[in-house]
């Protein structure tokens, strides 16, 4: 199943974004964490792109840093404090997780950094 129009998508993605960065929900931090959900973001700005191309209308493809927006990065700190057994996981680990929840975000290595409770 191909998702071609653009109201869809525009509604998938505005359900995404909530999920990973607006809502305080415990369980949505397992689709908020998944690389799929952030690769899935991707998808959906790459799509907007090109239709936003052919109507002449300016758009970023790319989501810039994370650290631009902070009350993401305050959602990616909440999903963090309600991951079950957070301090058990080693720095590398710790670090892929916060990517993920970032995504389709960047993140400074600095700030990865700060996440992380490894320093």
């Amino acid at each position: 199943m191909k998702i071609s129009q653009m109201n869809q998508l525009l509604v998938l993605q505005k359900a995404l974004m909530f999920v990973k960065f607006a809502t305080d929900d415990v369980e949505a931090r397992h689709l908020a964490a998944s690389p799929i959900t952030g690769e899935l973001l991707q998808n959906i700005n790459e799509a907007l792109h090109e239709y936003y191309d052919q109507k002449g209308i300016r758009h970023n493809a790319d989501y810039g840093s994370i650290e631009d927006f902070p009350h993401y990065l305050e959602a990616v700190t909440k999903h963090i404090a309600t991951i079950d057994n957070w301090h058990s996981y080693d720095e590398h680990t710790q670090k892929e997780i916060i990517i993920s929840l970032c995504l389709p975000y960047k993140i400074q290595e600095y700030t990865l950094n700060t996440l992380t409770d490894k320093k």
